[in-house]
């Protein structure tokens, strides 16, 4: 199985930017995902989560946020919050996955 993005059932997604964010001293960690043209924005399905799935398995982001800039629809953003070490390792196996399979490359500032 590829490492996937999902929306709705079926329609892989492309992530446009993923950060993430945390503190050295702290396992709380935060992951931003953008995406500017989702492809379930076309059905008529209410986009109420986002979906992570790989070889591991798969979870729920349920932080989804439509965006809009000047009342136009602009994208959706999605923030998952990591409170372990545990979660944010898992976490960074997904996205070695979703990175090799996108040609997603990390970088740091």
């Amino acid at each position: 199985m590829v490492a996937t993005i999902q929306f709705v059932a079926g329609i892989n997604e492309e992530a446009s930017g993923i950060k993430i964010r945390g503190s050295r001293n702290s396992p709380r960690k935060t992951a931003i995902f953008s995406f500017q043209q989702p492809k379930a924005r076309k059905t008529n399905i209410r986009i109420e989560r986002m979906r992570l799935m790989d070889d591991e398995g798969s979870f729920d982001v349920t932080d989804v946020r439509a965006q809009f800039l000047n009342g136009e629809f602009s994208g959706v953003e999605c923030v998952y919050e990591m409170l372990t070490q545990m979660e944010f390792d898992r976490f960074m196996r997904f996205m070695e996955r979703y990175a090799q399979e996108t040609g997603m490359e990390f970088g740091q500032k």
